[in-house]
C-alpha cells in the first residue's frame, strides 16, 4: 500500500525474536553449564547480564554473575555484581539464614584474596623488572 513504511515489519520481527528466546530458567542453567566448562566463562557472563538486564530481582542470577565474573578474572566487575545482589537481598529482606548471603560473602573473601595475590604478583614483578 502506499505510505507504507515498513517499519510494522520490523517491530514485528523484533518481537517475534523476543518470543523466540529460550525461557530465563533454560538460560540461566545454560549459563551454570558454560561456567563448568571453563573455557566458556566469558559467554556465561554475557547470558548472565542478559539476564540481570531482563530482570535484575533475582539473587541466584548476580550470584551467578559474581561467579562467572571471579572465573574470569574480573574481580572488580565480580564485587560490584556482589554488592548488588546483597543489596537486592536487604531490598527483600531475605533473612541472614539463608544460604545466599553465606554464598556472597564466601565470594567476596575469594575475590579480595584473588585481588590482593594479583597485586602482591605484580608488585613482585616490578621489584624483579627494576632490579
Amino acid at each position: 500500500m502506499v505510505g507504507e513504511t515498513g517499519d510494522e515489519g520490523s517491530s514485528s520481527q523484533a518481537s517475534q525474536e523476543e518470543e523466540e528466546l529460550p525461557s530465563y530458567e533454560f538460560r540461566f542453567e545454560c549459563a551454570k553449564l558454560l561456567l563448568e566448562l571453563d573455557e566458556s566463562t566469558e559467554t556465561a557472563v554475557e547470558v548472565l547480564q542478559s539476564l540481570v538486564e531482563e530482570d535484575d530481582t533475582n539473587p541466584d542470577v548476580w550470584q551467578l554473575l559474581s561467579l562467572a565474573l571471579y572465573s574470569g578474572h574480573q574481580y572488580e566487575e565480580a564485587l560490584e555484581a556482589i554488592v548488588r545482589g546483597q543489596s537486592l537481598m536487604r531490598r527483600m529482606r531475605v533473612p541472614k539464614a539463608d544460604p545466599h548471603w553465606a554464598g556472597f560473602e564466601e565470594l567476596a573473601g575469594a575475590v579480595k584474596d584473588a585481588m590482593g595475590q594479583e597485586a602482591a604478583a605484580l608488585g613482585e614483578a616490578g621489584i624483579k623488572g627494576t632490579a
